[in-house]
Order: structure tokens, then sequence, then C-alpha cells
């Protein structure tokens, strides 16, 4: 390795090798999907558009699938919540809790426990999918301990 040599760059040196499988695979479909749209009277930006725009939806459905529905209760640091607003971009959900003086507050997926409501509950993440950019994931399902406690157990209990 030279002196000078950024650890990135060395990184990416050392990774390339591994990845040729895969980009020959890529580029063969890539390839066939190109001619395939050149004989249907599609130029090169279209081609490429359309791929980008595929690929997005897919992940954009993965990420909306996972994080809770507007309308939802969440558990959050403040205590019980309902989702306002959701993004599955950033992975961040507009929450009022509980009080109408605190105005709503915006908090990572990770650090809220879906309890229930919304159209639908948000599903389990595939752990071997993790194309999507969420890290640590929010637990999506409310689990009772022996007492019959609701929550994760860090999170402040509120009382009645």
């Amino acid at each position: 390795m030279e002196k000078n040599q950024h650890p990135a760059l060395a990184a990416i040196r050392a990774a390339f090798p591994q990845t040729i499988p895969v980009l020959t695979g890529y580029l063969v479909l890539g390839i066939a999907y190109g001619v395939l749209m050149q004989t249907k009277g599609y130029g090169v930006p279209w081609v490429l558009l359309m791929c980008c725009l595929a690929y997005e939806e897919s992940a954009y459905e993965y990420l909306n699938s996972i994080m809770p529905m507007v309308g939802s209760t969440v558990r959050t640091a403040d205590g019980l919540g309902t989702v306002l607003e959701v993004n599955p971009i950033s992975g961040y959900l507009r929450v009022r809790c509980g009080t109408e003086s605190l105005s709503p507050r915006y908090y990572k997926v990770g650090v809220c426990e879906y309890i229930s409501g919304g159209k639908r509950a948000p599903r389990r993440p595939d752990p071997d999918d993790d194309y999507s950019g969420v890290r640590n994931p929010a637990p999506v399902v409310a689990s009772a301990d022996e007492k019959g406690n609701v929550g994760c157990g860090k999170c402040p209990k509120k009382e009645k």
C-alpha cells in the first residue's frame, strides 16, 4: 500500500475484485434490457429513467411498509403519541404526544415503538434486506412481559 493512499481508496481497491461477478451479471442484464427497449423505440435516457424509477418505487414501498402509518399510536421517550406524518426516506416520524401543550416533535423510527392503530401494523423488516438505509428499526409489535406490561421496558411509564 502506498504511504499517502486514503483508507477509503484502499478499501475500494480491496473490494472491487470481489464485486466483478455481480457487476458482470448486472452488465449483461442491463445490455439485454437496453436492446429490448431500443427495439421498442425508447432512447437511452428513457431506459435509464425507467430502471431508476422501478428500483426507487420498490425501495420506497419497502420503507413505507416497515414504518407505522399516520394515525398509529407509538411510544416515544416523551410517552404515548399519535403519528401525524411519516417520512420513509429520512426515517423520521412526526408525533404529537398525549399532552396538547407539547407541539409535535420529530423522532427517528428506531426510538419509537409501535403500539396500535393506523390502517395496518408495520411489518418486521427483513434483516437480510437492508438496502433501505434504515439501521436498527423500531420494534414493530408490542409484546407483553410476564406481568402483562406492554412495551420495551426502557420507556418511562405514565401514571394513570
